[in-house]
């Protein structure tokens, strides 16, 4: 086989696209509720910090929403870091790595013809563009923050793979980190990547007093006031972030149980309960149920907030975990 071409990507524009994007992640509070600490500086090779740096973000227009990647750019402050070490360890290993990978999981990477790496100071410690944007299927673009071990390119790969691939659309994020967590270090890769941590199990660990605190702080000082709801409901009208949405039928009828319900696990049987009790004479039925969390979830998607924040609990039902938005 052939190894899909690797090109390495660093200027200004790629760090202001990674500060919009983690801003945005920010925002939707996706961090926050998957036990992450944003900070305005960096604990190096710790999976659990998100590094976003103080800057004048009340002088750029519609920083939160939809700014001028060119404004971003002008306020970064002189860069200049080395992936040298980085970029010599993958290239030793990139080939063993490609050949294992099709060995193992010929389909999930036919199509892959090219992995753009950037190298970067800020966000998490990797993550693939294609969780916040898509990209051409046949290439890969993953950010790499410069503390990173190099195993964490394998993880952004994957990460790339579980994202786009629609079998694993249902699955959730911390379903999907646990299966590269498993592929990493139980088959063959953990020959090359021996010194991988995984990611959910930092992410659970014990907090760090300190951090937590600081990162409260920060995000209070950036504008979030922690603990307020995306969702409401008032006079039978869903409002997610202070704004009416437009959502009818079945899927306000389902999206108001898992809102009253909200941060507990909503069982199908209660669901369906919702969805069929006035109408005995439909069928109940797990794929319309799947379908219609699916339509719902683009609907939140619509309104910049991720739709993980309505969770799959395999075998059980559905949770919506509203804890922390702007």
């Amino acid at each position: 086989m052939t190894c899909p071409k690797t090109i390495w990507e660093y200027s200004r524009m790629t760090e202001a696209e990674r500060i919009i994007q983690t801003a945005y992640h920010i925002k939707s509070g996706f961090y926050q509720k998957k036990g992450f600490f944003v900070l305005p500086y960096n604990i190096k090779k710790n999976p659990k910090i998100i590094y976003f740096p103080e800057l004048k973000f009340n002088q750029i227009d519609a920083f939160w929403d939809n700014p001028d990647i060119n404004t971003v750019a002008s306020k970064l402050p002189k860069l200049t870091i080395n992936y040298q070490s980085s970029f010599n360890l993958w290239s030793t290993i990139e080939a063993h790595f490609w050949v294992m990978v099709n060995k193992q999981f010929p389909k999930m990477f036919a199509e892959i013809k090219k992995v753009i790496i950037r190298p970067t100071e800020f966000g998490s410690i990797c993550t693939a563009n294609s969780t916040w944007q898509k990209n051409d299927n046949k290439t890969i673009v993953i950010y790499l923050r410069i503390d990173a071990d190099y195993s964490h390119i394998a993880e952004a790969i994957f990460i790339d793979r579980l994202w786009r691939i629609k079998s694993y659309d249902n699955y959730s994020w911390e379903e999907k980190e646990s299966i590269i967590d498993f592929i990493i270090k139980n088959t063959e890769l953990n020959k090359l990547f021996p010194n991988y941590k995984k990611t959910l199990q930092a992410v659970r660990q014990k907090q760090q007093a300190l951090w937590a605190k600081d990162s409260d702080n920060y995000l209070q000082s950036l504008g979030f006031n922690l603990g307020k709801k995306v969702f409401s409901i008032e006079n039978n009208d869903i409002y997610i972030k202070n704004k009416k949405m437009a959502i009818k039928g079945y899927e306000k009828m389902v999206l108001s149980l898992l809102i009253n319900k909200r941060n507990t696990v909503v069982s199908f049987d209660e669901i369906a309960d919702s969805i069929w009790k006035n109408n005995p004479g439909e069928k109940f039925s797990l794929y319309a149920i799947t379908k219609l969390i699916q339509r719902i979830r683009e609907k939140i998607k619509f309104y910049n907030i991720l739709p993980e924040i309505l969770q799959t609990q395999k075998k059980q039902g559905y949770m919506l975990v509203d804890n922390v938005v702007l």
